[in-house]
């Protein structure tokens, strides 16, 4: 019995697909390549992913139609490249279904401006649309609201990049910080801005990936992430 066409390519490209990812996530989180190149390698694996997929159904149709030997080979194969391609489909979906615009803030009319970054080129933000990202006040000082935002992003596992304490509880300040994804770690910034509000203190952010033109929701998770932590900081030592 003959042994279907496709097997060996196909288990070479899927191999080949899986090994690229992981290693350019590895070296993406160390800091070996940049985020442009990681883009690239994904990309590379992606379409290695789609020919093993398509070298997988020409051994399928083989077996099927000339009962060629291979059946189980292929399968793993199969199987093999549909893990590699599960993310790229996960993520597709997301950015379709994602509100749309590159930097999400909770104040749209003026935004913490973004370390680096304009936030437009005409000054004005783009903004995902969402009636819930919104700033919040707290009923303290801008100092003390400084200190505890601080406090929820170093939580998060933020890296603060730049910092401006308000010196006085009538000061505005704020800070810059870097965050990444879970998966890929790919780069975030982030703006956090405090400022005296009747009754207390006001913080409001702007976030956006450092490259590319979409943020796919993530924007507003970053920001609901912070409240959260935020006022389960300030929960905190009432608990204790």
């Amino acid at each position: 019995m003959w042994r279907a066409r496709g097997l060996g390519w196909g288990r070479r490209l899927a191999v080949f697909a899986a090994l690229l990812v992981i290693e350019a996530d590895l070296a993406h989180r160390i800091d070996l390549i940049d985020t442009p190149t990681l883009l690239v390698a994904l990309g590379a694996a992606l379409l290695a992913t789609l020919a093993a997929l398509l070298a997988t159904l020409v051994a399928w149709r083989d077996i099927w139609r000339d009962g060629a030997s291979g059946f189980g080979h292929s399968l793993l194969t199969g199987v093999l490249a549909l893990v590699v391609l599960a993310p790229f489909v996960a993520a597709g979906v997301g950015l379709r279904l994602a509100p749309p615009g590159a930097i999400a803030t909770t104040d749209p009319g003026d935004p913490p401006p973004l370390a680096g970054r304009p936030v437009a080129a005409d000054g004005r933000a783009v903004i995902a649309p969402d009636a819930a990202i919104s700033g919040r006040r707290y009923p303290m000082s801008s100092v003390e609201l400084f200190a505890a935002a601080r406090a929820a992003a170093l939580e998060l596992g933020w890296t603060i990049l730049s910092e401006d304490e308000p010196g006085a509880e009538g000061d505005a300040g704020g800070f810059a910080a870097e965050t990444r994804t879970l998966l890929l770690a790919v780069p975030a910034d982030v703006t956090v801005r405090i400022r005296p509000a009747p009754g207390g203190a006001r913080a409001d952010l702007t976030t956006a990936f450092r490259i590319g033109t979409v943020d796919g929701g993530l924007g507003q998770r970053r920001i609901d992430d912070f409240f959260a932590a935020l006022g389960e900081g300030l929960r905190r030592p009432a608990e204790q």
